[in-house]
Order: structure tokens, then C-alpha cells, then sequence
């Protein structure tokens, strides 16, 4: 892989924000090596946060993490990217928690609680999580949604979808070859309640739809929805390594997995 502006760039951003320890990154595989230390360091925070979770059932699991993610003691003096990043969120840890974030401690402490098959999965725009099931059901969990707060107090959505309602499952590789998850649609006659997942109707064929990325089993979250949320930060002039930063271009030129081509159209 060449000695690119796009290579540092990506170099500058792993060790402004993530817990890289300043440490030489070759060229080779880069996007890989800080896509590892990205999910290690989100493992780390996990065993730092977990005295929060109530493990008492899989809905108490996804309301306390609910709580996490709305909450914000430190809403005026940290930015955004305390919200993404374990690095930052530990300088705030009252900081409210995005949604990558948030789903990707949901995933750890639902397969701390025995859990399995378990993944991260994007939306358009969202990331939740989700559960498969041996009888070939999907659970939907999502501790970040606005829409089912109860008494002042942030609750999570979770919903169940039968195999009838999980449309066109498919494998998806990289430009490697290398497995990175599955690709899936729910369709379903009757809109669940206090989540907007599902706005999208068929007239035609008159059911409610929405397309999914599950991530593949190691991966809690994708480097190229990292690269797109720095992208977008507001506040970015606040870092330097953020100076000119083109996250297009850097997840084109280094090869990296990309979550957007998924949802086009």
C-alpha cells in the first residue's frame, strides 16, 4: 500500500482518537490494524462501564445501556466525539453515548449474559444490534432511540421478526474475499411500535421495510462508519488531524470495507 496523504491521514486520526499509544503503523493492512485496535479498545471500555448494566434479563441489559446512551452529565463541555470514541468518553464518562458506541456495549454484555450469535448491525443512517435465533428469529435491540422514553427515563426497543419477515439474507465479502457479515430485509405487515426503524411502506405490497448489515462476529464497529461520523462532526476544526480529512477518499484509497455502498438507492 503506498505512502499516501490518505495512509497518514488515517494514521493521524488512529492516534488522535483511538488508545493506539502513538504506536508506528506500517502501510501494510493498515486499515485492518486500527479496525483490530478500534474493537479492542471498545472492549476495554465495555469492562470499565459494565458495573452500570443490570444483567438481571436481556430487557434490563438493554434499558440500563438505554440510560448510558441518553445520558449526558457533561452535555455543554464535551464534544461529539465523546459520544464515539472510548478514548474521549473517558474524559466524560457522563457523556451520552452514540449510537455505534452504545449498540456495540449492548452486543458484549448480551453475550457476557450467554448470548449467542449476537451482532452489531447498520441501518441507514443507525446502528443497532440483533439476536439470531435457532428457530430462525431475529431480535431487534436498540438502546438509542428517542422514541420510548417513559417517565423522563430512557427505555431500549427491542422487537421480535419471524423467519417469514426476513427477506433476501445474504453473505457479503470485501474486495479480499475476506467474510464481513450478512445483509438482510424485514418486511412486516404491521409497523412496530416506539422505534422509527420502519418508515419506509410498499404500497405496492403493502408492508413496512427496512434493509440491515449485520457485521460479522469480531467486528462491533465498521471503520468506515468511524471515518463518516468524523467526517460530519460539527466541530471538527477542533482537530487537527480532522484538517482537510476527506473520509470519501481515505476508505477508497486504502481499501476499506464500505459500509455505504450497501444502502445505495
Amino acid at each position: 500500500m503506498p505512502n499516501t496523504k490518505e495512509a497518514k491521514q488515517l494514521i493521524a486520526l488512529a492516534n488522535e482518537f483511538i488508545n493506539t499509544h502513538k504506536k508506528a503503523y506500517s502501510t501494510e493492512d493498515l486499515a485492518m490494524q486500527i479496525h483490530k485496535d478500534l474493537q479492542a479498545e471498545v472492549k476495554s471500555l465495555y469492562l470499565e462501564v459494565k458495573n452500570k448494566i443490570d444483567f438481571t434479563s436481556e430487557q434490563t441489559i438493554l434499558d440500563s445501556i438505554a440510560v448510558m446512551a441518553a445520558h449526558s452529565e457533561h452535555q455543554t463541555k464535551t464534544s461529539s466525539v465523546g459520544q464515539m470514541f472510548p478514548k474521549h468518553y473517558r474524559l466524560y464518562p457522563g457523556s451520552a453515548m452514540e449510537c455505534t458506541l452504545a449498540s456495540s456495549i449492548l452486543k458484549l454484555a448480551l453475550e457476557e449474559k450467554g448470548k449467542v450469535n449476537v451482532h452489531t448491525v447498520l441501518i441507514k443512517g443507525h446502528q443497532a444490534a440483533i439476536q439470531e435465533e435457532g428457530s430462525g428469529t431475529i431480535i431487534i435491540y436498540d438502546p438509542s432511540t428517542r422514541w420510548t422514553r417513559k417517565d423522563g427515563v430512557a427505555h431500549g426497543f427491542s422487537h421480535r421478526f419471524e423467519p417469514s419477515e426476513i427477506k433476501h439474507k445474504k453473505d457479503l465479502k470485501d474486495e479480499q474475499g475476506k467474510y464481513r457479515g450478512f445483509f438482510f430485509r424485514l418486511e412486516t405487515i404491521q409497523r412496530p411500535k416506539n422505534t422509527g426503524m420502519f418508515e419506509s411502506f410498499d404500497e405496492k405490497r403493502q408492508v413496512y421495510t427496512r434493509d440491515f448489515f449485520a457485521s460479522e462476529s469480531d467486528t462491533l464497529i465498521e471503520l468506515s462508519v468511524v471515518l463518516e461520523n468524523l467526517s460530519d462532526l460539527s466541530d471538527k476544526d477542533s482537530f487537527s488531524s480532522l484538517q482537510d480529512f476527506d473520509a470519501k477518499e481515505v476508505v477508497k484509497t486504502l481499501h476499506i470495507f464500505d459500509h455505504k455502498k450497501l444502502f445505495a438507492g
